[in-house]
């Protein structure tokens, strides 16, 4: 563990036998113990819990998911103490809350996950959740972007060039109508076939967009 030592300024006092914490957070929680030593010996006292209660806080790193024609699922993450019993949801432009229940508790871990589907409408999206306890309502509420991945444009008029026993070269004309503001990246794939004498015959290219 940690020895705390006097620090006015993050709200540690020392005082005779006592210790004092100032504007305590969650961060503060956990075992304390008190020691003593002479010239004979040191003992250390048993241990004591510190639980520090409070209203829900996020967990979750604010993420930008890009979603085209599969469901996603999102994760929020909250810790608290106590622990929660549900996280609601809330998109940007909707007044509709969505309640979820809790999938996993880990201490003062919390997290649920809410399913969410493509918009025929195609437009990116704003998501918060939050949790209430016994404490009070979360003040912060953790957030999510969801951005509209555009269908990728093929390429065309490939060729093989400098074909050699262990390499060659594919080129390949790029669309002529570019994503405004994205960087395309194409991936290659090489797949061999054999004749019965395991002589290698030919190998065939598949190009697109990541």
């Amino acid at each position: 563990g940690q020895v705390q030592g006097m620090n006015m300024k993050a709200g540690i006092l020392l005082s005779g036998d006592s210790l004092v914490l100032q504007r305590v957070t969650r961060l503060r929680a956990g075992q304390y113990r008190c020691s003593a030593t002479n010239k004979v010996a040191t003992v250390t006292s048993p241990p004591v819990r510190l639980m520090i209660r409070y209203m829900p806080e996020c967990d979750t790193f604010h993420t930008t998911y890009f979603i085209y024609d599969k469901p996603i699922n999102v994760t929020c993450t909250v810790a608290s103490n106590p622990s929660v019993s549900s996280i609601y949801w809330q998109w940007n432009n909707s007044n509709d809350v969505i309640k979820t229940d809790i999938i996993s508790t880990e201490e003062e871990i919390s997290s649920a996950q809410l399913t969410v589907n493509p918009l025929t409408n195609r437009e990116d999206r704003a998501l918060s959740c939050w949790a209430e306890n016994e404490m009070g309502k979360q003040t912060k509420a953790c957030g999510f972007t969801f951005k509209v991945a555009q269908m990728p444009l093929p390429l065309s008029s490939c060729r093989l060039a400098n074909i050699t026993a262990s390499s060659l070269s594919l080129t390949c004309q790029t669309p002529h109508v570019p994503t405004p503001g994205a960087t395309t990246l194409y991936r290659a794939e090489v797949r061999s076939t054999t004749s019965t004498s395991g002589i290698f015959t030919h190998a065939i290219f598949q190009c697109w967009e990541v």
